[in-house]
């Protein structure tokens, strides 16, 4: 038992719709032109979870100016066709079956060997400038679709090709791409149909995604798959030229499992074999209408399909919020992605960091006061683009607002140089809680240890430039028994005697809060002499 990878390549509209209701498959695709919305919109009731994919079939299929190809094939006829399909296709394919040059890899051909080495290079660097020119097509195709709210299928090659060496050429397509689509078909002159030449053919994906870079490796759809005599040289005709309806579920039973077992090492989303359905009378010979349908829904119930969830990629570690994390446990949150936004603040360099300014939220705010009112204001009453702090602290907790590489909205004109923690509340005249500033200096000494260095704290009336002066963050912070002095970094050593060390953690306190006074003072004198040399007020 395991659960079926497979679904129908669906040509022309018939009786499916029973059969998707009754076996669910992950994946299955269509061809635009030859069905409708109606049709569509039933087939999703009947299957909710099936991933569809869409094809219109064009020809001819130009692409020797690859963008403005791309452009013209999405504006006038792929997006057009696609649009009364919206919300229920999941991703459009282009072109199919780009052909290239074929200079086999695996061995030279008899006309190469012909010709030369000389003939043979050449062949190899036409073949490379296809790539690369069909790379160029995809790559705009699948940026059209992305701003156009669609995701993209790219490649879309025949079973066989192209040439691995090749691959590299495609890379750009992959990057703007969503899922990868390829072609997968054999057809032995004996049983087993499918399995020959060592996955040249089927299972040829397998080769692919063992070369792909990791981040390429985008998730997978064999778009059409199944025997067709085509590929050995025989007659292009497809199963019923070889087996009977046990004999090809047989051989699609081989390939599902190797489906099934390869989704463990790659993104796999499924493959639809063709066809079901068709208006073409080429087809005939491949058409699994009947008796091999029935068979195949027999086979995909017993081993049912699950839904194709796409895999989240991996977040890269926020060294920042593990320390933070594990310096404050449940009163810590980072909810940066959480808060009402309207834009994004310029990004900034951590070395360019000087000071940890102290605010506080100030007139009509409690310690109670939600971080999302407080971004709320910033965005619809100052205009700014989220919430102008890096960090708020309430007497309970200690919430990550605004990333620390980003300039906020602290102190005018020393965004770029500050880290702005707000306590929550209005401190004009009563100090926050003790527990808010036991979390306030906890919260600055992670900072310091983080960024390798120890910063001033400060209020924003002390960092503030001439002409921008503030009473934040209040009254209540300044004096003998001010409590801006009680978040400031412990002194080195603790002597024996208390007495003394009281004494000197005084002298301390007083030392620091001079150096930061001296260290603000010229920073005020170099601001003004930089704008005297600029000629500004």
């Amino acid at each position: 038992m395991g659960n079926s990878m497979l679904g129908p390549h669906i040509n022309w509209k018939s009786d499916q719709i029973p059969w998707l209701r009754k076996v669910k498959p992950r994946v299955a695709k269509v061809l635009l032109q030859n069905v409708d919305p109606v049709w569509m919109r039933e087939a999703k009731e009947a299957s909710p979870n099936t991933f569809w994919v869409g094809r219109l079939v064009v020809f001819p299929q130009p692409w020797e100016s690859p963008k403005e190809n791309a452009e013209r094939f999405c504006s006038e006829l792929l997006l057009p066709a696609a649009e009364p399909f919206r919300g229920l296709i999941d991703a459009l394919e282009g072109y199919n079956e780009i052909g290239f040059t074929q200079f086999k890899s695996r061995a030279p051909s008899l006309l190469s060997r012909f010709l030369g080495a000389a003939a043979r290079s050449n062949m190899e660097a036409q073949a490379h400038e296809e790539m690369q020119r069909y790379a160029l097509f995809e790559k705009t195709r699948a940026q059209i679709l992305t701003a156009q709210g669609w995701k993209s299928v790219v490649g879309n090659f025949s079973s066989g090709t192209p040439e691995l060496e090749l691959w590299p050429d495609f890379y750009p397509a992959l990057e703007a791409g969503d899922y990868l689509g390829l072609h997968e078909y054999s057809a032995n002159t004996h049983p087993p149909y499918l399995a020959n030449l060592d996955t040249w053919l089927c299972r040829r994906y397998q080769r692919v995604y063992d070369a792909l870079p990791e981040n390429l490796r985008k998730p997978l759809i064999i778009t059409e798959c199944g025997i067709d005599g085509g590929m050995l040289g025989q007659a292009q005709e497809g199963w019923k030229r070889y087996t009977d309806a046990a004999g090809y579920l047989n051989e699609l039973q081989w390939y599902d499992t190797s489906l099934q077992a390869d989704a463990a090492r790659w993104p796999i989303v499924g493959a639809t074999i063709f066809c079901y359905g068709r208006v073409d009378p080429r087809w005939e010979t491949f058409d699994i209408h009947g008796e091999m349908s029935e068979r195949l829904a027999t086979y995909m119930v017993a081993n049912p399909p699950l839904p194709w969830k796409p895999t989240e990629p991996a977040q890269p570690k926020d060294e920042l919020v593990e320390r933070l994390s594990a310096e404050f446990g449940a009163k810590f949150d980072d909810i940066r992605t959480e808060l009402m936004r309207s834009g994004e603040f310029d990004k900034r360099p951590l070395a360019g960091i000087k000071l940890q300014v102290i605010h506080h939220t100030g007139t009509g705010t409690t310690p109670q006061t939600y971080s999302n009112t407080i971004a709320r204001y910033h965005v619809e009453n100052n205009g700014w683009p989220g919430i102008g702090y890096h960090f708020v602290v309430y007497p309970h907790k200690v919430r990550y607002v605004g990333s620390l590489d980003t300039e906020r909205a602290n102190v005018w004109g020393r965004n770029a140089e500050v880290i702005g923690i707000s306590l929550v509340g209005d401190f004009s005249k009563e100090p926050p809680a003790s527990s808010t500033l036991d979390l306030c200096k906890r919260l600055c000494n992670v900072l310091d240890s983080y960024l390798g260095r120890l910063l001033p704290r400060v209020g924003h009336r002390d960092a503030s430039l001439p002409g921008h002066g503030t009473e934040c963050p209040g009254e209540s912070a300044y004096g003998p028994d001010g409590w801006l002095q009680r978040i400031q970094p412990d002194a080195p050593g603790q002597p024996d005697d208390e007495d003394e060390y009281a004494e000197v953690r005084g002298r301390v306190a007083t030392l620091e809060q001079q150096l930061v006074a001296c260290s603000l003072e010229l920073m005020r004198l170099q601001e003004i002499v930089t704008r005297l040399k600029q000629g500004l007020p």
